[in-house]
């Protein structure tokens, strides 16, 4: 605010600064506008919201005689504001966040401070609040403004503008309120301002008054101003101040105050600064170790600071250090916080320069009560936007694949922002030297290494006290992994928002739900027996294959640090929606389901065999078996334990034992592939309905399950390759529900009523049973149907060029489109439809 600078001033505010305070009509519109209760709030963000306008003065640069920025000043509302019913109103209040400091005020001429400070011989008045500094300055006396008697500094050091002004040989006046006399809180912070002052070579001087006048504005007001510059005349030394409050012996009783009473001033002097996190049964102090960041403290370090403010308010002669235990334990007790409710990254992200609202791109300043215990490592730049070095080096990584490129990208979103809704996991899987270690310290450098935890599976899933390491922190890695045998419920806790329980050695435990995201790295797959089948709803495994060259490596993460902002900004800009369809994989990457199959044939036998050996037949009974010598003598092998057991012996590996073989066929099957198979028991032993074995020659135009996903990844869409040459149809339309899309062909459309016609209910489908009816045709496959007929994850077989009866008309099995999730059927007359796999039910009956 200053001269160039028009600004609303209320005649009730201007009357309060000037016919109450005496303050001078030019510096009273210098430096206080009037706001409305959203303005204040908006400016000082209290925890409850101000019911009333009021004014507000946000001083000057003294350099220069600019205005300071809008969250840095003090106003006062109409009405005193109600922080806590429990305590005194707030009278005067500064912006949530400011620290202490002094307040410099605008004057007619914008070098005055700057002259002031270049003459050492002006005497410099100390004060507390903006309206005061200004009655004295209307008196020509270079008058600083403090907004507490306690802000003149912070852990009983100067606050940097203070300290900058007690300039060696300086003189100063400290001018505060008259209550002191009845506060011993006030007359310690008077005390120890004049020592650092003192210290720093500065004549140090207090001016008293009677306490009918309470500040300085109040006596100038009353007596006029030269009085008040007599007063100022007349300040006593310290030593002299201090006569006026020595105890006769027969009070030496009350040289100690009160271990609660002291508790109770310390509490309210720092409640900004300390609090007790209920949570963790743990002291937390703000701004420890990161600006607008609380920290976890040890209770000795927190007895250590209170020992300090001790000290600072001339509290020395306790007789036991049971003293200083005791305030801290009341201490606890009024700065308690049962819930610690920290702002949620989806929201509001942290940074070195302020806390970005992430839905409006503001950036608000830091405050205590949100809650902060981490903050990422930089300055939030808005403008930043190359982030070129990054990208290039995550189109390595995803070997040019843009959906896996685009798969990392919302994972870093996923982490900045801690979506632990997701419940998914990242793990880079792959060969060394290929950008797994990279990408890992790219998201370390990303949100900070303060903000990562690095551990093992044995650590994590043994070791009782590794939980609490995770504590709000934004990313846990597990960097170089080996096979992973044991059990694996406390790792699946981090990504399934379960409570996991938190311990530190010689504190009480406490339980958390993880908000954060987990990596894993490994060259092999680590994930062994059924912990595969766990895993596997939660993993998102990205292959790494695509290795640089031994001389061609470099260390890019000197290359990343420049770039994180704008890599930041980008991540940001992507939408909630957007990463959640790619991070829960709504649109497959066929690599990466790849991926999980290869690996899952690597350390489970039943998949390999399965792979290998078993066919999806919806219509297919097959005995399970308990022989597993089956075939040994030379017989057929028809069960599919046998076969197993078989395939087993031919490739090395160890067959699992029969009461555990049919089950995790079942789980593999149906959660893995998504084939719909069921268990059936007869007089003559158990079954699996919808596999068969694989008949060597007469299913080998039947691919295997790895052949077709390889050929998916190629973007081949499961046809020219495997031999169907079918191209894909245009105009379709679809029909809004019924599983059908209808395809218009030589001006010929199948009517609305023909459709409904095409799958009449009962049972079979075709008009005369020696004939293939259309089911079977879509459920069947015959040793003279065209290569290409695939089983999907569980969807039907489909023998391309089979034809079959559809009431009298012959159909003709042409092909199928989209990935083999629709059969396109021709019909006699040239007119074409899809058939959604999988939206047939098998006969019912021999009969039919």
């Amino acid at each position: 605010m200053n001269q160039n600078i028009t600004v609303s001033v209320a005649e009730k505010h201007l009357t309060e600064w000037t016919e109450l305070s005496g303050v001078s009509d030019a510096i009273a519109t210098l430096n206080i506008e009037s706001l409305s209760a959203e303005e204040l709030n908006a400016r000082i963000k209290p925890k409850n919201p101000i019911q009333t306008g009021g004014w507000w003065c946000r001083g000057v640069n003294w350099r220069n005689g600019q205005p300071m920025g809008l969250f840095y000043g003090q106003g006062k509302p109409d009405k005193e504001h109600v922080i806590d019913p429990k305590k005194k109103p707030a009278k005067y209040m500064t912006a949530s966040g400011m620290e202490p400091d002094a307040i410099f005020l605008a004057m007619p001429d914008k070098h005055y401070w700057a002259k002031v400070y270049a003459d050492e011989s002006i005497v410099r008045i100390w004060t507390e609040g903006a309206k005061k500094a200004a009655a004295g300055l209307t008196l020509l006396l270079a008058t600083i403004a403090l907004t507490g008697v306690w802000n003149w500094g912070k852990d009983g050091k100067l606050a940097p503008e203070v300290e900058r002004w007690a300039q060696p040989g300086t003189k100063h006046v400290i001018a505060f309120d008259s209550d002191y006399v009845s506060k011993p809180s006030c007359r310690q912070a008077i005390i120890q301002f004049a020592k650092l002052l003192t210290a720093k070579g500065c004549e140090v001087l207090i001016a008293t008054w009677t306490q009918e006048d309470k500040g300085m504005d109040d006596f100038i007001v009353k007596h006029g101003g030269d009085a008040f510059k007599e007063a100022i005349g007349n300040a006593q030394s310290v030593k002299q101040w201090e006569k006026q409050f020595k105890k006769s012996a027969s009070d030496s009783t009350e040289k100690i105050p009160p271990a609660d009473r002291i508790a109770r001033e310390i509490a309210e002097e720092y409640r900004d600064q300390l609090a007790f996190n209920n949570d963790i049964s743990g002291w937390m102090r703000y701004e420890a170790d990161f600006k607008g960041v609380w920290s976890s403290q040890t209770d000795e370090y927190i007895e250590a600071i209170v020992f300090k403010i001790l000290d600072s308010k001339g509290i020395v002669d306790f007789n036991s250090y049971s003293y200083i235990s005791n305030v801290v334990k009341i201490m606890r007790c009024l700065l308690i916080v049962y819930k610690w409710q920290e702002k949620s990254p989806k929201d509001m992200l942290p940074f070195i320069n302020g806390v970005l609202d992430v839905a409006t791109g503001e950036l608000l300043p830091h405050s205590p009560g949100y809650r902060f215990t981490w903050q990422l490592p930089r300055e939030h730049n808005p403008n930043a936007t190359d982030w070129s070095t990054i990208d290039t080096f995550l189109k390595h990584l995803s070997a040019g694949n843009p959906a896996i490129r685009e798969l990392l990208l919302c994972y870093c979103n996923a982490v900045i922002k801690g979506r632990s809704d997701l419940q998914k996991f990242l793990h880079l899987i792959g060969l060394g030297g290929t950008g797994k270690g990279t990408f890992s310290r790219l998201l370390v450098a990303l949100v900070g290494k303060q903000n990562v935890h690095s551990t093992t599976l044995e650590d994590w899933c043994s070791n009782r006290f590794e939980g609490a390491n995770a504590y709000h922190k934004r990313l846990v890695l597990f960097p170089d992994e080996d096979k992973q045998t044991g059990k694996l419920g406390k790792f699946l806790s981090l990504t399934g928002e379960d409570d996991i329980r938190a311990e530190n050695k010689g504190k009480k435990a406490f339980l958390y739900r993880y908000d954060g995201m987990v990596l894993v790295l490994s060259n092999l797959p680590i994930f062994m027996g059924e912990s595969v089948s766990r895993v596997k709803r939660r993993v998102i495994p990205v292959p790494c294959n695509n290795a640089v060259p031994v001389a061609k490596r470099s260390n890019l993460e000197a290359d990343f640090k420049p770039e994180l902002g704008a890599f930041t900004n980008y991540i940001l800009s992507l939408s909630d929606d957007h990463v959640t369809r790619v991070i829960l994989g709504l649109n497959e990457i066929p690599e990466c389901t790849l991926e999980f199959w290869e690996n899952r044939m690597r350390v489970d036998s039943i998949a390999a065999w399965v792979n290998q050996h078993i066919i999806a037949d919806p219509l297919a009974v097959t005995p399970i078996g308990c022989d597993r010598h089956e075939g040994q003598d030379g017989s057929l092998i028809t069960t599919l334990f046998g076969s197993y057991n078989r395939y087993c012996n031919q490739s090395g590996s160890s067959p699992k034992n029969r009461n555990n073989f049919s089950p995790d066929l079942i789980e593999l099957c149906r959660s893995v592939l998504g084939w719909e198979i069921e268990r059936q028991v007869s007089k003559t032993g158990k079954a699996i309905r919808g596999l068969r074995l694989r008949v060597s020659g007469a299913d080998d135009h039947i691919a295997t399950h790895d052949y077709i996903l390889m050929e998916r990844v190629k973007g081949d869409d499961l046809g020219d390759d495997l031999g169907d040459d079918l191209k894909a149809l245009v105009n379709k339309v679809s029909d809004d529900g019924d599983d059908l899309l209808i395809t218009q062909m030589e001006n010929q459309t199948i009517t609305s009523s023909e459709k409904t016609s095409i799958f009449p209910s009962g049972v079979g489908f075709g008009s005369s049973p020696s004939s293939p009816c259309l089911q079977q045709a879509l459920f069947e496959s015959s040793p003279e149907s065209s290569p290409g007929s695939s089983p999907m994850r569980g969807e039907l077989i489909i023998g391309v060029g089979r034809k079959a009866d559809y009431c009298g008309e012959v159909v003709t099995i042409v092909g199928w489109e989209n990935r083999g999730t629709k059969v396109q059927i021709e019909f006699s007359n040239r007119r074409m439809q899809y058939v959604k796999r999988g939206s047939l039910k098998p006969p019912t009956s021999e009969k039919s």
